[in-house]
């Protein structure tokens, strides 16, 4: 990733925070770039939900590339939900966390065949749920 792109996306994440910020890189007329989506999740402080609406807006303006959210008060490691939802999307993931007021760390992971098992994952509504 370009540095304006990650420093789109950390702007995003803080101008989100306490609520999980998330959005798209594109390249688009070949360039990179940061599209900030809406988290249409009915609790953004804990979960992102992408709005379909934005990604399809996306979709229309070039090649979507990563799909980006942040991790509020945490690190920027994938939690099984993410993993499994980078599976499904198939798109490399990045999370960025912001600790303190400063949007840091940056941890891009892509799909490779993961599946969370079934005894002992995480609950996580509609991601690894028995849907």
């Amino acid at each position: 990733m370009i540095e304006s792109t990650l420093a789109a996306i950390r702007g995003h994440a803080l101008a989100s925070y306490p609520h999980e910020s998330c959005g798209l890189i594109c390249i688009i007329r070949g360039k990179e770039r940061y599209i900030p989506c809406r988290n249409t999740a009915e609790t953004a402080s804990e979960h992102f939900q992408l709005s379909a609406e934005d990604y399809a807006n996306a979709e229309d303006r070039g090649e979507i590339t990563h799909i980006v959210h942040s991790h509020p008060d945490v690190a920027a490691r994938p939690s099984e939900a993410d993993k499994v939802a980078c599976e499904a999307s198939g798109l490399p993931w990045a999370i960025v966390s912001v600790i303190d007021g400063i949007a840091g760390e940056i941890n891009v992971f892509e799909p490779s065949g993961y599946e969370a098992p079934l005894i002992g994952r995480e609950f996580s509504h509609g991601v690894t749920d028995c849907v």
